[in-house]
C-alpha cells in the first residue's frame, strides 16, 4: 500500500477552498468551512490509506488525569473570589474514560468481525456552555467563586473556537449500540475521582 503522504499533496487555495493533488494527474477541490474541510480530509486519508480505518473524532475532553478544563476550574476556582467564563460557545464535553470505554468497544467489536470503519463521532449527551460547565463544576465540588458570563469577544485566544461545535453521536451509537452517559453524570464522577 503506498503511504499516502507520497501521493497526496494538499493546497490551501484560500480559507474555504482546498485543492487535493491526488497523483495521476487527479485533482479534488472541496470548498466549504473549515470545519467541514477537515472532516473531509479526515475522509479522503481514509480513503486513500486503508479504507478499514476508524477516525474517532471527539470534543472538550476531561479527565482526572492531565490538564484540563475541570480540572483548571476546580483550582481557580479554589484561588480566586470570581472567574469569567465564555458563555456563547456551545459543545457537548466528553469524559476521557467513557471515550476510552467507547473506543475498547469498538476495538472488541471489529476483533469480533464487526465491519466498522470511517470517521465517528463520540461526545457525552447533552449540550451545554463553558459557562454552564463551570457553573456543575462548581455545584458538585461545593465552591463559593462567582462566576460570570462574558462573550468570546471578551475572552480572545490564539485559537478561534467555534461558536456551535456539537457533535452528533447517532453513528457511533448504533454501530457499537452504546448508552452514552450524560456529561453531568460524568462530571459527577470525574471530580469523585479528583475528591
Amino acid at each position: 500500500m503506498t503511504n499516502v503522504f507520497t501521493k497526496l499533496k494538499i493546497h490551501f487555495l484560500s480559507k474555504c477552498l482546498v485543492c487535493f493533488s491526488l497523483g495521476g494527474g487527479k485533482k479534488l477541490y472541496i470548498i466549504g468551512t473549515r470545519h467541514m474541510l477537515i472532516i473531509n480530509m479526515q475522509r479522503i486519508f481514509i480513503n486513500e490509506t486503508n479504507p478499514n480505518s476508524i477516525i474517532i473524532r471527539t470534543s472538550w475532553v476531561f479527565s482526572s488525569h492531565g490538564n484540563n478544563f475541570v480540572k483548571t476550574m476546580m483550582r481557580l476556582m479554589k484561588e480566586r473570589e470570581s472567574l469569567n467564563v465564555v458563555s456563547d460557545q456551545i459543545g457537548r464535553p466528553t469524559y476521557a474514560k467513557d471515550l476510552a470505554i467507547a473506543t475498547i468497544k469498538i476495538i472488541n467489536e471489529v476483533s469480533g468481525g464487526k465491519k466498522i470503519s470511517g470517521v465517528y463521532h463520540y461526545a457525552n449527551k447533552g449540550v451545554t456552555s463553558w459557562f454552564e460547565f463551570a457553573q456543575q463544576i462548581k455545584k458538585n465540588a461545593g465552591l463559593s467563586c462567582e462566576l460570570n458570563p462574558i462573550n468570546t469577544a471578551q475572552f480572545p485566544t490564539p485559537a478561534k473556537r467555534p461558536a456551535y461545535s456539537v457533535l452528533d453521536t447517532q453513528k457511533i451509537e448504533s454501530a457499537i449500540n452504546i448508552d452514552i452517559p450524560s456529561w453531568e453524570e460524568s462530571l459527577l464522577a470525574c471530580q469523585k475521582m479528583l475528591g
